[in-house]
Protein backbone atom coordinates (compact mmCIF):
# COMPACT_ATOMS: atom_id res chain seq x y z
CA UNK A 1 0.00 0.00 0.00
CA UNK A 2 1.29 3.24 -1.07
CA UNK A 3 1.22 6.24 0.97
CA UNK A 4 0.79 9.61 -0.18
CA UNK A 5 3.52 11.82 -0.11
CA UNK A 6 2.92 15.27 1.50
CA UNK A 7 2.38 18.24 -0.90
CA UNK A 8 4.52 20.65 -1.42
CA UNK A 9 3.80 24.60 -0.55
CA UNK A 10 5.03 26.65 -3.39
CA UNK A 11 7.53 29.52 -2.24
CA UNK A 12 5.87 32.73 -0.69
CA UNK A 13 5.78 35.53 -3.15
CA UNK A 14 6.92 39.05 -1.66
CA UNK A 15 4.47 41.68 -1.25
CA UNK A 16 4.60 44.30 -3.67
CA UNK A 17 4.80 47.14 -2.76
CA UNK A 18 2.78 49.86 -2.43
CA UNK A 19 2.68 52.69 -5.17
CA UNK A 20 3.78 55.75 -4.50
CA UNK A 21 1.05 58.37 -5.26
CA UNK A 22 2.40 62.06 -6.30
CA UNK A 23 -0.54 64.88 -4.86
CA UNK A 24 -0.01 67.84 -7.16
CA UNK A 25 -1.56 70.80 -6.22
CA UNK A 26 -4.68 71.72 -8.31
CA UNK A 27 -4.59 74.82 -10.55
CA UNK A 28 -6.88 77.38 -10.47
CA UNK A 29 -8.73 77.95 -13.70
CA UNK A 30 -8.25 81.59 -15.62
CA UNK A 31 -11.85 82.29 -14.91
CA UNK A 32 -11.81 81.65 -11.01
CA UNK A 33 -8.66 84.22 -10.72
CA UNK A 34 -9.36 87.20 -8.94
CA UNK A 35 -9.14 89.56 -11.60
CA UNK A 36 -11.39 87.85 -13.94
CA UNK A 37 -13.89 87.39 -10.84
CA UNK A 38 -13.84 91.28 -10.77
CA UNK A 39 -14.55 91.37 -14.44
CA UNK A 40 -17.38 89.01 -14.19
CA UNK A 41 -18.89 90.59 -11.59
CA UNK A 42 -18.55 94.03 -13.29
CA UNK A 43 -20.20 92.92 -16.66
CA UNK A 44 -22.54 90.26 -16.24
CA UNK A 45 -24.90 92.30 -14.93
CA UNK A 46 -24.89 94.53 -18.49
CA UNK A 47 -24.93 90.93 -20.42
CA UNK A 48 -27.76 89.67 -18.61
CA UNK A 49 -30.04 92.95 -18.68
CA UNK A 50 -28.96 92.66 -22.77
CA UNK A 51 -29.77 89.16 -22.94
CA UNK A 52 -33.28 90.08 -21.70
CA UNK A 53 -33.71 93.00 -23.45
CA UNK A 54 -33.39 91.25 -26.78
CA UNK A 55 -35.44 88.34 -25.32
CA UNK A 56 -38.01 91.11 -24.73
CA UNK A 57 -37.65 92.87 -28.13
CA UNK A 58 -37.75 88.90 -30.09
CA UNK A 59 -41.26 88.50 -28.23
CA UNK A 60 -43.16 91.81 -28.41
CA UNK A 61 -42.08 92.93 -31.91
CA UNK A 62 -44.39 95.64 -32.33
CA UNK A 63 -44.01 97.66 -28.94
CA UNK A 64 -40.48 97.55 -29.29
CA UNK A 65 -40.47 98.71 -32.75
CA UNK A 66 -42.94 101.76 -31.63
CA UNK A 67 -40.40 102.52 -28.80
CA UNK A 68 -37.56 102.30 -31.37
CA UNK A 69 -39.50 104.75 -33.61
CA UNK A 70 -40.52 107.17 -30.34
CA UNK A 71 -36.70 107.22 -29.61
CA UNK A 72 -35.30 108.42 -33.16
CA UNK A 73 -38.24 111.14 -33.42
CA UNK A 74 -37.39 112.38 -29.84
CA UNK A 75 -33.94 112.58 -31.12
CA UNK A 76 -34.83 114.06 -34.01
CA UNK A 77 -36.89 116.99 -32.49
CA UNK A 78 -34.35 117.68 -29.85
CA UNK A 79 -31.50 117.97 -32.51
CA UNK A 80 -33.47 119.66 -34.94
CA UNK A 81 -34.61 122.67 -31.90
CA UNK A 82 -31.02 122.66 -30.45
CA UNK A 83 -29.31 123.01 -33.72
CA UNK A 84 -31.72 124.61 -36.19
CA UNK A 85 -31.30 121.88 -38.62
CA UNK A 86 -32.98 118.91 -39.31
CA UNK A 87 -32.68 116.08 -41.31
CA UNK A 88 -32.84 115.64 -45.11
CA UNK A 89 -34.43 119.14 -44.81
CA UNK A 90 -31.34 121.88 -44.57
CA UNK A 91 -28.53 119.04 -45.00
CA UNK A 92 -28.32 119.82 -49.10
CA UNK A 93 -28.98 123.46 -48.42
CA UNK A 94 -26.19 125.39 -50.13
CA UNK A 95 -27.19 128.87 -48.46
CA UNK A 96 -28.22 127.38 -45.23
CA UNK A 97 -26.84 129.94 -43.24
CA UNK A 98 -28.67 132.78 -44.93
CA UNK A 99 -32.14 130.76 -44.58
CA UNK A 100 -31.33 130.98 -40.99
CA UNK A 101 -31.44 134.22 -40.80
CA UNK A 102 -34.36 135.04 -42.91
CA UNK A 103 -36.34 131.25 -45.12
CA UNK A 104 -37.85 134.48 -47.61
CA UNK A 105 -34.51 135.88 -48.55
CA UNK A 106 -32.45 132.35 -48.50
CA UNK A 107 -35.24 130.95 -50.91
CA UNK A 108 -35.18 133.84 -53.38
CA UNK A 109 -31.65 133.67 -53.38
CA UNK A 110 -30.68 130.15 -53.91
CA UNK A 111 -33.73 130.22 -56.89
CA UNK A 112 -31.62 133.19 -58.75
CA UNK A 113 -27.74 131.32 -58.43
CA UNK A 114 -29.99 127.73 -59.70
CA UNK A 115 -31.43 129.97 -62.39
CA UNK A 116 -28.21 131.09 -63.52
CA UNK A 117 -26.53 127.77 -63.31
CA UNK A 118 -29.02 126.46 -65.52
CA UNK A 119 -29.24 129.32 -67.40
CA UNK A 120 -33.11 130.25 -67.00
CA UNK A 121 -33.24 133.79 -68.18
CA UNK A 122 -36.86 134.14 -67.16
CA UNK A 123 -36.41 132.54 -64.07
CA UNK A 124 -33.77 135.21 -63.12
CA UNK A 125 -35.74 138.39 -64.28
CA UNK A 126 -38.85 137.35 -61.93
CA UNK A 127 -36.26 136.79 -58.82
CA UNK A 128 -34.88 140.60 -60.76
CA UNK A 129 -38.28 142.41 -60.67
CA UNK A 130 -38.19 143.84 -57.00
CA UNK A 131 -34.47 145.31 -57.54
CA UNK A 132 -34.04 149.11 -56.80
CA UNK A 133 -30.73 149.05 -58.92
CA UNK A 134 -30.38 151.54 -61.39
CA UNK A 135 -28.64 149.20 -63.75
CA UNK A 136 -29.58 145.48 -63.00
CA UNK A 137 -27.50 142.71 -63.73
CA UNK A 138 -27.58 141.68 -67.33
CA UNK A 139 -28.92 137.82 -66.71
CA UNK A 140 -28.02 137.30 -70.80
CA UNK A 141 -24.17 138.16 -70.23
CA UNK A 142 -24.23 136.36 -66.58
CA UNK A 143 -25.77 133.35 -68.01
CA UNK A 144 -23.02 133.54 -71.37
CA UNK A 145 -20.39 134.03 -68.76
CA UNK A 146 -21.53 131.85 -65.49
CA UNK A 147 -23.78 129.16 -66.67
CA UNK A 148 -23.22 125.75 -67.10
CA UNK A 149 -25.68 125.49 -69.89
CA UNK A 150 -23.87 128.24 -72.19
CA UNK A 151 -20.75 128.62 -70.67
CA UNK A 152 -19.65 125.10 -70.66
CA UNK A 153 -18.11 125.35 -66.84
CA UNK A 154 -18.88 123.31 -63.90
CA UNK A 155 -20.41 124.80 -60.69
CA UNK A 156 -19.13 122.37 -57.81
CA UNK A 157 -19.67 124.03 -54.53
CA UNK A 158 -22.21 126.57 -53.03
CA UNK A 159 -21.43 128.24 -49.94
CA UNK A 160 -21.95 131.83 -47.92
CA UNK A 161 -18.96 133.35 -46.79
CA UNK A 162 -20.79 136.05 -44.35
CA UNK A 163 -24.13 136.77 -43.41
CA UNK A 164 -24.99 140.45 -42.19
CA UNK A 165 -28.13 142.49 -40.57
CA UNK A 166 -28.28 146.04 -40.92
CA UNK A 167 -29.92 148.83 -39.26
CA UNK A 168 -32.16 149.26 -42.21
CA UNK A 169 -33.70 145.80 -41.18
CA UNK A 170 -31.94 144.51 -44.67
CA UNK A 171 -29.80 141.50 -45.25
CA UNK A 172 -26.65 141.39 -46.55
CA UNK A 173 -24.90 138.22 -47.65
CA UNK A 174 -22.14 137.03 -49.73
CA UNK A 175 -22.29 133.95 -51.46
CA UNK A 176 -18.90 131.69 -53.02
CA UNK A 177 -19.66 129.57 -55.93
CA UNK A 178 -16.22 127.44 -57.17
CA UNK A 179 -16.27 126.74 -61.09
CA UNK A 180 -14.17 124.31 -62.98
CA UNK A 181 -13.28 125.74 -65.80
CA UNK A 182 -12.10 123.38 -69.04
CA UNK A 183 -9.31 124.10 -70.53
CA UNK A 184 -6.13 122.78 -73.17
CA UNK A 185 -4.05 121.81 -70.55
CA UNK A 186 -6.67 120.45 -68.68
CA UNK A 187 -9.84 121.69 -66.52
CA UNK A 188 -8.77 124.71 -63.91
CA UNK A 189 -10.28 126.20 -61.14
CA UNK A 190 -12.13 129.68 -60.18
CA UNK A 191 -13.65 131.46 -57.97
CA UNK A 192 -17.14 133.91 -58.17
CA UNK A 193 -18.49 136.15 -55.41
CA UNK A 194 -21.92 137.32 -55.15
CA UNK A 195 -23.37 140.11 -52.90
CA UNK A 196 -27.36 139.94 -52.72
CA UNK A 197 -29.32 142.55 -50.63
CA UNK A 198 -32.49 140.85 -49.77
CA UNK A 199 -35.13 142.63 -47.36
CA UNK A 200 -36.61 140.03 -44.61
CA UNK A 201 -39.83 142.72 -44.13
CA UNK A 202 -40.88 141.97 -47.70
CA UNK A 203 -40.72 138.52 -48.15
CA UNK A 204 -37.40 138.23 -48.54
CA UNK A 205 -37.00 140.89 -51.46
CA UNK A 206 -34.02 141.29 -53.35
CA UNK A 207 -32.84 144.34 -53.91
CA UNK A 208 -29.13 144.78 -54.91
CA UNK A 209 -27.14 141.94 -56.56
CA UNK A 210 -23.58 142.84 -57.12
CA UNK A 211 -20.96 140.59 -58.73
CA UNK A 212 -18.00 141.02 -56.31
CA UNK A 213 -15.02 139.31 -57.96
CA UNK A 214 -14.81 136.69 -60.20
CA UNK A 215 -10.92 134.55 -61.09
CA UNK A 216 -9.05 131.74 -61.86
CA UNK A 217 -7.06 129.88 -59.32
CA UNK A 218 -3.93 129.76 -59.93
CA UNK A 219 -2.14 126.47 -61.14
Amino acid sequence: MLSQLPTQRPPEQPEPEPKKVVYTPKKRRAGQSPVALFIKAIFRPIFKGLYYFFRGIRNHKLVALLAILLCIAAAIVVNGVVTKNWPFIGASDPVQSLTQHDQASGDNVRGWLYALRDGNANVMTGYQQGLIMQTPPDVNQLIGTFSQVKANVTWKDISVLSVYSEPDTTLDSFIKIDITIPGQSGPSGAVLILHFVTLPQQSGRILFIDVVSYRQLLQ
